[in-house]
């Protein structure tokens, strides 16, 4: 994906009214903090990475944000949110405080939660989508 205005895309962020992106999500602090901050992310994942995130928000989940629900080979039952996640180990976090690292052999099944953040394909043209792209991919890490 090319193109796109990334002037526009800021205002969209800001100001779009259906889109409502800076009440779950902070840029410098700006912002709420239902959803990952989204300073740095112009490093950390490509345009499509981004588009994807935004069309298919349940497809994929940053660290810290994914919530599942897991049924054991033993019976029992864990879920939380994903705070990391490997071939060996599923780590989840379970009320304030408690951290459960599982076996990742031990799964039988699991159930990914669909996240909250609306599909923006329903809410945005796809020249608002492209736009928000390009502010999105524009947005680096602070300088150091």
């Amino acid at each position: 994906m090319i193109g796109g205005n990334a002037g526009r895309g800021n205002q969209i962020f800001y100001n779009n009214e259906a889109a409502q992106c800076v009440r779950c999500h902070a840029i410098f602090e700006v912002g709420g903090n239902a959803g990952p901050g989204l300073l740095g992310v112009g490093e950390r994942l490509s345009r499509e990475q981004l588009l994807e995130s935004m069309v298919a928000p349940s497809a994929s989940y940053a660290a810290g944000y994914g919530v599942v629900i897991l049924e054991m080979k033993d019976g029992s039952t864990a879920s939380g949110i994903v705070m990391n996640e490997d071939d060996e180990y599923i780590t989840l976090k379970v009320g304030k405080e408690d951290i459960q690292k599982l076996r990742q052999e031990e799964v039988d099944t699991r159930e990914n939660i669909p996240s909250s953040m609306p599909v923006m394909g329903d809410l945005l043209s796809k020249r608002q989508l492209r736009d928000l792209v390009a502010f999105l991919a524009s947005l680096k890490a602070e300088p150091s």
